[in-house]
């Protein structure tokens, strides 16, 4: 193959995401650019109707987008936005209006590692009033010098997934600006959040639980690993403190997947667990 060909190749436009809003689809591409050696997001609008089709913009690069979603009425939107280089790389959340003005900005670099973006942990919606927004970061490592805990082994969650070992889900209060990580004492990891319908406190995500001996297992090679859907309760009050943790009761609504060969002992092992911290297996 020559070189004129596999830039050919690697070049071609790649479809990594799409929104329908107000009768137009907004497609994301992924391009590579080899000349710069990055990866360059790019978004396009499909019409679905002639009414929109002479007021559209043409197709433009998003600098920097990690992921981006609609609220429920249209009006807003929400972006996970990363700048800078490995060595220098901020992170910021931002809700704008249809007006193309920000009317949040929040730098969240010294609150968690990493936006999730990936099929499986990636969340980003608002909630049915559009006052609170959850997403998938991962967890920041301690920094202190006299901390052990920064040298301690995190498990990976296997291939496709490097650098990503603790996602945590974070609730933004974007009209505040104030952020909070949801904590729980379930052995599970959470991703693909989505707010209850009726209720803003109520919300309902993929739970990754880990083997009875506390292994992580690889997802995309490891289809047969426990998964379920879960319910996280959290408290009906403003948030208070910003960057702090706030504790929310976690359910297993319904299994997806199970391990047949350690579902009696993964069981017992998730109950007696639960049980230690008063869980309503108890």
């Amino acid at each position: 193959m020559s070189i004129q060909t596999y830039d050919e190749l690697t070049s071609v436009p790649v479809p990594i995401a799409a929104f329908l809003h107000n009768h137009v689809v907004q497609v994301q591409f992924s391009i590579t650019d080899n000349t710069r050696n990055v990866k360059r997001i790019v978004s396009k609008s499909i019409p679905l109707d002639s009414y929109t089709l002479n007021s559209m913009p043409v197709t433009e690069e998003i600098i920097g987008v990690v992921s981006t979603a609609y609220s429920p009425s249209g009006d807003l939107k929400v972006i996970l936005r990363e700048t800078g280089d490995e060595k220098d790389k901020k992170r910021f959340v931002e809700v704008w209006n249809n007006n193309a003005a920000m009317l949040a900005c929040k730098d969240v670099t010294d609150v968690h590692g990493i936006f999730y973006a990936d099929d499986f942990f990636n969340s980003l919606c608002f909630s049915p009033s559009e006052t609170f927004i959850i997403y998938t970061a991962e967890k920041k490592k301690p920094t202190e010098k006299n901390s052990f805990e920064k040298f301690s082994y995190r498990q990976p969650f296997g291939e496709g997934l490097a650098g990503k070992h603790t996602p945590v889900l974070f609730l933004f209060d974007w009209r505040a600006t104030k952020l909070v990580s949801l904590e729980h004492d379930a052995p599970v990891f959470f991703g693909q959040a989505l707010f209850g319908r009726s209720s803003e406190f109520k919300i309902y995500a993929t739970g990754y639980e880990t083997a009875s001996d506390e292994r992580l297992l690889g997802i995309k090679s490891c289809y047969n690993r426990p998964t379920g859907i879960w319910q996280l309760s959290i408290t009906p009050a403003p948030i208070q403190n910003d960057a702090d943790s706030q504790k929310c009761n976690v359910t297993p609504c319904g299994e997806i997947q199970r391990e047949r060969h350690s579902l009696v002992d993964f069981t017992t092992h998730r109950r007696r667990t639960w049980r230690h911290v008063g869980s309503p297996f108890s």
